[in-house]
């Protein structure tokens, strides 16, 4: 089992939205762990939840955060997952 190297946020609270936004920055700052962080409004074709489908639908605004884990943390939570018990 592994973890994505891909952190997305998706939502219709541009608070959260913001808030995620500059926690990934406050992070980036003391770690730098996170070199490319992207936040923006958006509409897709293609939604991934009955949430998202429904706030499209209804002319919501979607906002989306996203950025890449580096290999060092990837590696680290991978190895924290594999060591987790099972349940």
């Amino acid at each position: 089992m592994t973890i994505s190297d891909q952190i997305e946020l998706r939502t219709n609270w541009k608070i959260y939205a913001e808030e995620f936004h500059q926690t990934l920055l406050i992070s980036q700052k003391q770690h730098s762990r996170f070199p490319d962080i992207h936040s923006n409004q958006y509409i897709t074709e293609n939604p991934i939840t009955a949430f998202e489908r429904k706030y499209l639908m209804s002319k919501h605004l979607l906002w989306q955060v996203n950025t890449h884990i580096e290999n060092d943390l990837k590696t680290d939570l991978t190895a924290n997952l594999r060591a987790a018990p099972d349940e």
